[in-house]
């Protein structure tokens, strides 16, 4: 009777180390709404230049996401692209992090894709994972003027349906006369 006692107390502990660990995993080191956006130096795509992701800020709203340029987004960095463009004269700027392990293919995609937003590289999300946590393919975040984040997605940008658009328009400068 007492070892049965003695085993179920200790499945109990295990149980309760393992699921506090796993509960606090993810989010330990998950950059939630609120805080401040971890500032990371990145190569540049094509230049390969060191660039702070900070630096590449420079309006009212920012989107900072994670993604590899695999083939199979092609669609989706055309659809950010589209997003970028319609609103840069509000102010919002975007920053690609390309988590791609061989970043030798990033600037054919740039170029196949016509992206003019600030790409960088990471390959395998090493800086990622230290300062946001392990990335999730797509993931982004909004960021304010001063760098803190104002909205998590953890899966594709949505900014056709009424709250995605009003999250970003929220942040961003007034449209000018004639502009939509």
């Amino acid at each position: 009777m007492l070892g049965a006692a003695v085993a179920l107390a200790a499945a109990v502990a295990v149980t309760i180390v393992v699921g506090a660990l796993y509960l606090r995993a993810p989010r330990a080191t998950r950059v939630h709404e609120g805080q401040v956006a971890p500032d990371l130096t990145l190569p540049s795509v094509p230049e390969g230049r060191p660039t702070r992701i900070s630096m590449l800020h420079g309006g009212p709203a920012v989107i900072v996401f994670f993604d590899s340029t695999s083939p199979g987004n092609d669609a989706y960095f055309r659809y950010l692209e589209r997003m970028h463009r319609r609103y840069y004269r509000r102010g919002l700027r975007m920053v690609g992090i390309a988590l791609d392990r061989d970043a030798s293919g990033i600037p054919e995609f740039i170029q196949r894709n016509n992206l003019t937003f600030a790409i960088v590289s990471d390959p395998g999300g090493a800086a990622i994972a230290s300062a946001y946590g392990q990335p999730r393919e797509p993931e982004a975040y909004l960021l304010d003027p001063k760098g803190r984040v104002m909205t998590v997605w953890t899966d594709r940008i949505n900014w056709g349906n009424g709250s995605g658009k009003e999250m970003i328009e929220k942040y961003l400068e007034a449209p000018g006369p004639g502009h939509m």
